[in-house]
């Protein structure tokens, strides 16, 4: 398998508490950028299957959590969150510097497999995959490494799932969205913090 590459002088900009990436006085929002030397890839990404399709980063400095900017949890490794309603973010092409989201629903792991060998019969699918169809629209190019995140009784967010790859290449609605299940990577996750 292929390691995820990127080069030394490779930076991210990484948003927090931001509606307007365009509104530098947004209240709230906080910004960092992070070298490469801070993002750890799994060491068993295969970009053709897009197995292990998960990354780390490791802050360079301290955030402030606040009404705007809040945690969320790792999710429970005995529960699938089978039909449980997320939110997923998305890079809408007519809003590109605004934050938009998606309410979703979860599909139990066996529906979600027949749904994409609908699409490609010969697609590998591990349970380190999560589904999701949502009818108002579709994550899509640019959305990879979002979150799939189910509000929890207490107020509290859960990450369950990470944009990986969709089923169409038109990212039409209504076709399978891919995520990875963070569930199935807790280990490396706590062996990387």
């Amino acid at each position: 398998m292929e390691k995820m590459q990127l080069p030394d002088s490779f930076l991210i900009k990484i948003y927090f508490g931001t509606v307007d990436r365009t509104n530098i006085y947004e209240t709230g929002q906080q910004r960092l950028i992070v070298k490469r030397k801070n993002i750890i890839g799994h060491p068993e990404y295969d970009p053709h299957e897009l197995l292990n399709d998960i990354a780390l980063i490791r802050l360079p400095a301290e955030i402030l959590f606040d009404e705007y900017i809040q945690s969320a949890k790792l999710p429970d490794p005995d529960k699938l969150y089978d039909n449980k309603v997320g939110v997923v973010s998305e890079d809408s092409w007519y809003a590109r510097n605004n934050l938009q989201y998606l309410n979703v629903t979860i599909f139990p792991y066996e529906d979600c497999k027949a749904l994409v060998h609908k699409y490609n019969y010969a697609k590998f699918f591990p349970s380190s995959f999560v589904c999701l169809k949502s009818s108002q629209g579709s994550p899509c190019k640019g959305d990879s490494g979002g979150p799939l995140a189910i509000r929890n009784e207490d107020g509290t967010s859960t990450i369950v799932g990470l944009t990986s790859f969709g089923v169409s290449e038109t990212c039409e609605p209504n076709t399978p969205v891919i995520y990875t299940r963070v569930s199935s990577f807790l280990q490396w996750i706590k062996e990387n913090e």
